[in-house]
Formats: C-alpha cells, sequence, structure tokens
C-alpha cells in the first residue's frame, strides 16, 4: 500500500508557515533595516523597500486626513468657527487644511525613498528606532516644513 504524501506535505507546510507569520508578525523593522532595503541591488528586498514605504505613504495620509476631519467633527470650538458656513464655503478650506497637513500627496514613492535614504544618512543615530520615526521625522523635516 503506498502513502499519497502530498497531503501530509500540505499539511505541514500550512502549520509551518503559520507559526512562520505569527513570528513574523511580532517583529519590527527598524530605520537602519528599512534603508538597507531600499539600497540593496537585490530586486525582492528592494520590493519590501517600496511597499514598506508606500503603505506608511498611504497612512500617513489617511491618518493626518482623518484628523483634520475629526477635529472638525469632534472639537466644539473648532466646529463652532466653521457651523454655519455653507458646504460650497467650507470644502476649499478643508481641502486646503488637508493638503498642507498630508503634505506628501504628490510625492512619489520613489521620491520618498530617495528621501528617507539620504536623511538615514545625515541622521545615523536613527537606525536603531523604529522605521515609523524615522519616516515621519524626515517627512515632517523635507516636505511639511514649507
Amino acid at each position: 500500500m503506498k502513502i499519497d504524501k502530498k497531503p501530509i506535505k500540505i499539511l505541514f507546510l500550512s502549520v509551518l508557515m503559520m507559526f512562520y507569520t505569527q513570528s513574523f508578525a511580532q517583529i519590527s523593522i527598524n530605520a537602519g533595516d528599512l534603508q538597507k532595503f531600499c539600497v540593496s541591488k537585490v530586486d525582492s528586498e528592494q520590493s519590501i523597500c517600496v511597499l514598506i514605504v508606500k503603505a506608511y505613504m498611504d497612512g500617513y495620509i489617511e491618518g493626518v486626513a482623518k484628523g483634520v476631519f475629526d477635529t472638525y467633527k469632534y472639537d466644539k470650538q473648532v466646529f463652532a468657527t466653521v457651523k454655519d458656513m455653507p458646504a460650497k464655503d467650507f470644502a476649499p478650506r478643508l481641502k486646503n487644511v488637508v493638503d498642507s497637513a498630508t503634505c506628501i500627496q504628490k510625492v512619489s514613492v520613489s521620491d520618498m525613498v530617495n528621501s528617507y535614504v539620504e536623511y538615514m544618512k545625515i541622521n545615523p543615530s536613527l537606525a536603531t528606532a523604529h522605521y515609523r520615526n524615522a519616516m515621519t521625522k524626515m517627512i515632517i523635516s523635507k516636505y511639511c516644513s514649507k
């Protein structure tokens, strides 16, 4: 009698991947690690860099925009400044605030990667910090300070 080993292999790989992804999810990427991915000559490592930077940019833009909207929505003093304003008059004001606060909406991912790498060269002391700290500092100093 011959035993089909394919289902056993699939089960083994599934269990292995479950443990691997749980372990991987607990690992955080520091700023120096991200910089290494971004300057790597290996395509898969550069892809990791681009994915992380793109995801961070999307989260940054969405998070800041939500914060602006929620300030108008939940802060009674801020809301009082615009509550009687017609929407057509309020929309440009809100757009201006969101555009100014998010400040990286028109930055390409490749420009962001290059800026991050340059920023890390100038600020090597951030290499052990979480990459989000270094990325935020870079964005504020390069794109939002204008």
